[in-house]
């Protein structure tokens, strides 16, 4: 018994060795789909016969599905499942989604230009349309005034079925620095001279150089030079403004505005 039974475990092991010989040694390899080392290709906005092509010049199994949707043209590849780029797993079929266009039902309402319209303004008028708004998003942008719609997808001049969503960017305004007019100088640049008080005149009061400030003359009389006070007044022209009266603001430095 033992003897037959050793036999046989030979003759097994002989057999699975054949096996592997008359293979040539190797395993063969998961096809389409399951195949190692394939990634989903690029296939959203191909027609489905675009994709058929692709998929399978590479040797990939895939399914087609439908469904209906507001944007993309039918008969064209929405999305695939898995996403594009991703490995295909061993044994997972491709899933190709093919647009079969709007609802039936669906209205087509005309989608308005909203460049340059502020943002409450731009998001009722898309309200009214029937259109669905996306999270606004905004950019800075050197035309538009800040709070203004400055870019819309999909582009105005078409119509859409009615629930389509739109997305918005709103202005933040220029990139650089933003200007407002100076309040110290109300944009004209220039304030009053401090020195002068706007006048161009300055106005200086000295002892009398005739009577060293007694007002008295060497005579014994009143001084004819101060007319007896000790003092002499004189007025010349502002040496700091020049006699204009006004300097450059020291806030703007000129310029009438300042960056924000």
């Amino acid at each position: 018994m033992m003897a037959a039974a050793a036999v046989l475990v030979v003759m097994l092991a002989l057999g699975a060795a054949a096996l592997v010989l008359l293979s040539g040694g190797k395993k063969e390899e998961p096809r389409n789909g399951s195949a190692a080392g394939n990634t989903v290709p690029a296939l959203k906005g191909m027609t489905l016969e675009e994709a058929r092509a692709l998929l399978e010049a590479q040797g990939l199994e895939y399914q087609v599905k439908e469904e209906t949707d507001l944007l993309v043209e039918k008969g064209k590849v929405i999305r695939t499942s898995p996403d594009e780029g991703q490995p295909l797993a061993g044994g997972v079929k491709l899933t190709v989604l093919v647009s079969a266009g709007p609802p039936e039902n669906a209205r087509i309402v005309a989608l308005p230009d909203l460049y340059g319209m502020g943002r409450d303004e731009a998001v009722a008028a898309l309200q009214a349309a029937g259109f669905n708004i996306a999270p606004l998003a905004e950019a800075n942008n050197d035309e538009v005034p800040g709070g203004c719609v400055c870019s819309q997808d999909p582009p105005p001049g078409a119509s859409y079925p009615e629930g389509t969503t739109v997305t918005l960017v709103i202005s933040l305004g220029p990139s650089g620095p933003q200007w407002v007019t100076c309040t110290t100088c109300g944009g004209s640049g220039r304030v009053t001279c401090p020195t002068c008080g706007g006048s161009g005149r300055v106005t200086t009061t000295t002892t009398c150089p005739s009577c060293g400030g007694s007002g008295v003359s060497g005579t014994g009389l009143p001084c004819p030079t101060c007319g007896g006070s000790g003092r002499v007044t004189t007025t010349t022209t502002c040496s700091r403004c020049g006699g204009s009266g006004k300097i450059t603001c020291p806030t703007c430095g000129g310029k009438g505005k300042v960056a924000r």
